[in-house]
This record gives structure tokens, C-alpha cells and sequence, in this order.
């Protein structure tokens, strides 16, 4: 995050979240294999992606919200989606580890309780 997006995080409204694990749909990328469009269309319909190295290739998790998906090409694997990170300083942040996240109808932003502190409570005025 930028200066300027450090300075306008007091502003938000936020709450107190613990992550649970979530589903993920799972699947193999070869090594020096051609982007395939498939996993292009998965990028933008789930948003989010991790890519784990593995022998051969990566292992890729989509995070999963449901709706179809090609079977032949993915396994849904329950509770996969294990973590999350920081926006700030990018902090792995385990399921259900207290963490903190903007309310609805505002940007979404996820701080870890270090960066929430810093960031945000020690900046916000005492009335």
C-alpha cells in the first residue's frame, strides 16, 4: 500500500473477523505448458488464486463461492482455502486468527492485528 492509502485507513469503518477455511477448487499446471484460458476464466469468476510449487509444475487453489466448474479440469477440495494475508504487510494470517476487515460498501481491506494497531488505532482520534 502507498502512503496515501496508509493515511485513509482510520477513515474506514472495520470489525473484528476471524477467517474460516473455505473451499477451493484445485487443479495441476504443467511446467512450460501454454497459458490456457481455462484457468484465465477461473482467475476472474473466483478472483483470488494462490499457486503452490510443486514437482513438475503448480498446484493452483481458486477460492470457491460455488456454481460450476469443469470436473474434468478441477477437484473441489473442502476447507483448502487455509489462510489469508495482510494488505499491508502481506502477514500470512491462519483460519479463525482475529484479524480485522473493512464493513461492507467500502473497499475491501484485511489488516493483520499488528497493522490494525498501527495503522488504524493509533491514528484515530480519542474523543
Amino acid at each position: 500500500m502507498t502512503d496515501e492509502e496508509l493515511s485513509k485507513l482510520p477513515a474506514y469503518h472495520w470489525m473484528p473477523s476471524r477467517i474460516p477455511l473455505r473451499d477451493a477448487l484445485a487443479a495441476f499446471v504443467p511446467n512450460a505448458s501454454k497459458p490456457e484460458p481455462i484457468m484465465e476464466e477461473m482467475s476472474k469468476r473466483c478472483g483470488e488464486s494462490v499457486w503452490y510449487v510443486v514437482e513438475g509444475g503448480h498446484r493452483v487453489l481458486f477460492l470457491y463461492d460455488g456454481g460450476t466448474f469443469d470436473n474434468s479440469r478441477f477437484t473441489l477440495e473442502p476447507k483448502a482455502w487455509d489462510h489469508e494475508h495482510c494488505s499491508v504487510c502481506q502477514e500470512h494470517i491462519p483460519a479463525m486468527t482475529l484479524c480485522y476487515v473493512t464493513k461492507p460498501q467500502q473497499p475491501y481491506i484485511l489488516l493483520c492485528s499488528v497493522c490494525y494497531e498501527r495503522y488504524v488505532t493509533s491514528k484515530q482520534s480519542v474523543d
